[in-house]
């Protein structure tokens, strides 16, 4: 097989999973839906989410450690974020940090190149050890994405709680307060009652809402992020493991092999 078709069947496994990566941003900008129990829905796109964060630290780390020259690299990772916005959709802020994360794939890339060139042995290790970079500026992209959507969703539509969870809790309240008077004796005025403190209980939370909504998104996202962080951080051993096995394949498959470079070493002593 060509050794341009090797890279280009490589280079396709980090494109494919940028572009299934631009899916999930696309689906976070609308998570705000589900932060609402129940709590299923929101937990399966978690988990689709960091699966697809899984993927591309795999797929970067092949193309890390076997791409020469470094161009090779740096292109596959372009064309890697053209996929993800692609898959994400176009929006100016969508295009910065789709070039936010090519820019940390470049980086990526050349860290890692420079220690495997200073290690004797091949190792994953130098992998495991740049790759938390690029993890974190997906994170980033997929919380900012989520954030977006649910500023946006406040700004135009503004903040409501859904209205059978607002009628139960304001019909149990206001239950509680007119038992509480002597109108709880007469069964037609204390009828009446309950609907009018329910009327006023459902207007007083729905004005602390409106003053409080535009602090949620904010910190909806940053506690999003801070789960996220530290799933990814627990986490940052699988792809390392994953490459452990993937590259014996690749060399069983013939898309890679061991190549053997003898190396001058220049040292200082007496003479």
């Amino acid at each position: 097989m060509p050794r341009w078709l090797k890279i280009a069947l490589l280079a396709a496994l980090l494109i494919a999973a940028a572009l299934a990566f631009g899916i999930m941003c696309r689906r976070m900008a609308a998570a705000y839906r589900l932060l609402l129990p129940p709590p299923g829905p929101l937990l399966r796109l978690l988990l689709l989410l960091w699966l697809s964060m899984q993927a591309m630290a795999v797929a970067a780390g092949v193309v890390a450690v076997l791409f020469r020259p470094q161009q090779a690299a740096y292109l596959t990772f372009a064309l890697s974020g053209l996929a993800l916005l692609a898959g994400w959709g176009w929006a100016p802020s969508h295009l910065a940090l789709t070039l936010l994360y090519i820019a940390a794939g470049a980086l990526f890339t050349a860290l890692t190149q420079r220690d495997l060139q200073q290690r004797i042995r091949f190792s994953v290790r130098p992998v495991g050890e740049n790759w938390r970079l690029l993890m974190m500026v997906l994170l980033v992209l997929a919380v900012v994405s989520f954030y977006l959507g649910f500023a946006e969703h406040v700004r135009s539509e503004g903040l409501s709680l859904p209205e059978q969870q607002v009628e139960g809790l304001t019909a149990e309240v206001a239950h509680e307060v007119v038992a509480a008077t002597p109108l709880s004796r007469l069964d037609l005025l204390r009828d009446e009652a309950v609907r009018q403190v329910q009327r006023v209980l459902r207007d007083l939370l729905e004005r602390q809402l409106r003053r409080v909504e535009r602090y949620i998104p904010p910190f909806a996202a940053i506690v999003l992020f801070v789960l996220l962080f530290a799933v990814v951080w627990l986490s940052w051993w699988m792809p390392m493991l994953i490459l452990v096995v993937l590259f014996p394949l690749l060399t069983a498959l013939g898309l890679a092999k061991w190549t053997v470079e003898i190396v001058e070493v220049q040292r200082l002593a007496i003479h």
